[in-house]
């Protein structure tokens, strides 16, 4: 089963559950291990954000001076990907 599967599928009986907002964190934290975001993390997700939008600017055909990216995803490996934003 592909990860996203799999993902989605936990994810989905976690909804279900009572506390979900609490055995999600629990999930992060022991099993995905996803949960704590350090300030090199955070940096690093940040280059990649500066990437994406250099990426764009130069190979779209005719780049926008201005532009909304919108990002639809969860968790902290989301984190740093522009949720909504203007360059």
């Amino acid at each position: 089963m592909p990860h996203w599967k799999l993902k989605s599928a936990v994810q989905g009986f976690v909804a279900l559950l009572p506390y979900r907002q609490t055995w999600n964190r629990l999930l992060q934290k022991y099993v995905t291990k996803t949960l704590d975001l350090n300030t090199s993390t955070f940096e690093y997700k940040l280059t990649l954000v500066t990437e994406h939008i250099t990426n764009y600017l130069e190979q779209a055909p005719s780049p926008k001076d201005s532009f909304s990216v919108l990002e639809l995803g969860t968790g902290w490996p989301n984190s740093a990907k522009p949720t909504r934003t203007r360059a």
